[in-house]
């Protein structure tokens, strides 16, 4: 049983509390001051493989493993709603590995938990995307300052997704695109691409014509007359390009 506060969270900038496994063989008791915590029930067979029966004694996860483990938690449970079937041997496995290196770390065993490692600073990096979305300096350089990371580290992460450049591009074209759809929002175009960092009328028309199949214009007259802007690729980013725990996990194994 793994409890973590269900806490908003970014980085180090809010403070995790640490998770703690606890054998339900024995008695427990603990008081926590907000009433809401996360609780996964792990049976014991699932980790035996992998762990000793002294790395699975009630413990209390501290440090970066216990950051780790705590983000990817609270990443998991908001994913389980969006989960499909074929995805869940994949968060299986991730979720097994990621465990078993955050409880007894070795080489070998955060290699094995490469992928759920790099889901979570993938998520971790989106959501720092989202926060300086409308920052013109935001560039694969301020995001690795930012948040601590390698260039190489960074770019091999993003590159089944098409790279980090890419997706912030696609961010804040939807971000136009939801402006454009908005018939209260009577700014020109160019006003509302120069917002979200798009410098060049003509390249930002040829950039929002590639993502969505149409023009800047075109998508401001169907979203006025229809309500929402119906493009191509409506659906693909209907929530905002987030994906769910299992399909990032699917992409950062190719």
């Amino acid at each position: 049983m793994v409890p973590v506060q269900n806490a908003q969270y970014f980085m180090s900038d809010l403070k995790l509390p640490i998770p703690s496994l606890h054998c339900l063989a024995r008695p427990f008791e603990a008081e926590m001051e907000d009433d809401e915590f996360l609780t996964l029930f792990v049976p014991n067979d699932l980790l035996s493989s992998v762990l000793t029966e002294s790395d699975m004694r009630s413990v209390r996860v501290d440090g970066g493993c216990g950051l780790l483990l705590a983000n990817y938690l609270l990443l998991l449970k908001r994913s389980l709603p969006g989960l499909r079937i074929t995805e869940v041997p994949h968060v299986f496995e991730a979720t097994r590995h990621l465990i078993a290196a955050c409880l007894a770390p070795s080489r070998d065993r955060f290699a094995e938990s490469q992928r759920p490692i790099d889901t979570v600073i993938l998520e971790q990096v989106r959501k720092y995307i989202a926060q300086k979305l409308a920052d013109r300096d935001l560039t694969p350089e301020t995001l690795c300052a930012g948040l601590g990371l390698s260039r190489s580290r960074l770019y091999r992460i993003f590159e089944p997704l098409g790279g980090v450049s890419t997706c912030i591009r696609q961010q804040r074209l939807l971000k136009t695109r939801d402006a454009l759809a908005d018939s209260s929002d009577r700014r020109s175009i160019s006003r509302i691409a120069e917002e979200w960092g798009f410098v060049d009328p003509s390249a930002y028309s040829r950039a929002f014509r590639h993502e969505f199949g149409i023009s800047p214009s075109e998508a401001r007259q169907e979203g006025w007359v229809n309500g929402t802007s119906l493009t191509r690729q409506t659906v693909q980013h209907s929530s905002n390009g987030k994906l769910s725990l299992g399909h990032l996990l699917q992409a950062l194994a190719h």
